[in-house]
């Protein structure tokens, strides 16, 4: 199994509902990109100050299903247009597990 993992902050300007945006969007990639094995999307709770904004996990059998999800046009779009522009830091690893 290879994983993919993701967690974000907003810039202070973002739109209150960004991550919500960005869950939906997201959301629908495992219909549109069958190499995801499991998919997971979560704002954080807020319970530890200073924790990151959103959370992804990504599940998938090998490096290739990952790098066909990394290129996938669904997946660039929405990394383009909803969640670059709005992102003030991101921190992501990729291992197999």
């Amino acid at each position: 199994m290879f994983t993919h993992v993701v967690v974000m902050t907003f810039k202070a300007d973002a739109p209150a509902d960004q991550a919500d945006r960005i869950v939906a969007a997201l959301s629908g990639l495992p219909s549109a990109i069958p190499e995801l094995k499991d998919y997971r999307i979560g704002k954080d709770l807020g319970l530890v100050e200073g924790n990151w904004d959103l959370g992804v996990v990504a599940l998938f059998d090998n490096e290739a299903d990952y790098r066909t999800y990394s290129t996938a046009p669904a997946h660039v779009k929405i990394v383009s247009e909803l969640v670059r522009p709005f992102v003030d830091q991101r921190a992501a690893l990729q291992f197999e597990s």
